[in-house]
């Protein structure tokens, strides 16, 4: 968090970035979608997690940073176990993530959402849920890769198709393209946050495949970084 508050330009990245891609995309399409809404509304859901795949993404690349500076290697020789070190890794980037999608909900009412009107358990829940998975997933490929142009290249190669395909742009039709939002991450995730601003809860029976997945999301990526981290800790000490 100290690190943070002092790198200012991060949170215009993660937070400016996206909120401008949402206005000009959102009111540009105009009035002709999503059952008669404007598109602004239907694509703020896919935006937010946008904040969220930004700020995952940076924030986990100072995995990269500290191995190289040698920090890294003074926590891993340190005789706490080392799913402390992921454990405290993916809270400050979830805590990062969820303070900036804070600012970027208050311009929920511009996309046609009344903040009355949000299910904030379930809003909470799907954020908390869908962050510490994209964190695991950022983590995952830091611990993997050992240059930060590396690491961008390869996860904007993972990352940035998996959003595209999860129903954040335009809805997954019949066919291929509802089989991989299946089984993409960001599907459930984006799914999720676009029934909690609508005021649906994920507890209900008909949206419970949701919240399912995005559990099942969380344990299948953090067992993968974990994995990861266990796989190159030695290397990196």
């Amino acid at each position: 968090m100290l690190r943070f508050k002092v790198e200012r330009s991060r949170w215009l990245g993660a937070v400016v970035q996206p909120l401008l891609f949402w206005a000009m995309i959102g009111f540009g399409m105009g009035r002709h979608f999503a059952g008669g809404k404007g598109y602004e509304t239907y694509f703020f859901p896919g935006s937010l997690v946008m904040v969220v795949l930004f700020t995952t993404m940076f924030a986990s690349m100072s995995i990269i940073e500290d191995r190289n500076s040698g920090f890294l290697q003074a926590v891993l020789v340190r005789p706490q176990a080392r799913l402390g070190v992921l454990l405290g890794k993916i809270a400050s980037v979830t805590t990062l993530a969820l303070g900036q999608v804070a600012l970027f909900l208050l311009a929920s009412p511009l996309a046609g959402f009344r903040l009355l009107d949000v299910s904030p358990f379930s809003l909470l829940f799907t954020l908390i849920a869908g962050t510490v998975g994209l964190a695991s997933m950022s983590l995952a490929g830091a611990w993997i890769l050992n240059s930060i142009p590396g690491y961008h290249s390869i996860m904007a190669i993972v990352l940035f198709p998996l959003w595209i395909l999860s129903g954040a742009m335009f809805p997954l039709s019949d066919g291929w393209l509802s089989f991989l939002g299946l089984a993409n991450p960001l599907a459930y995730f984006v799914q999720g946050v676009r029934l909690s601003l609508s005021g649906e809860s994920l507890l209900q029976a008909t949206h419970a495949p949701v919240a399912v997945g995005l559990l099942v999301i969380v344990f299948v990526l953090f067992t993968a970084a974990f994995l990861s981290m266990r796989r190159t800790g030695v290397q990196a000490v």
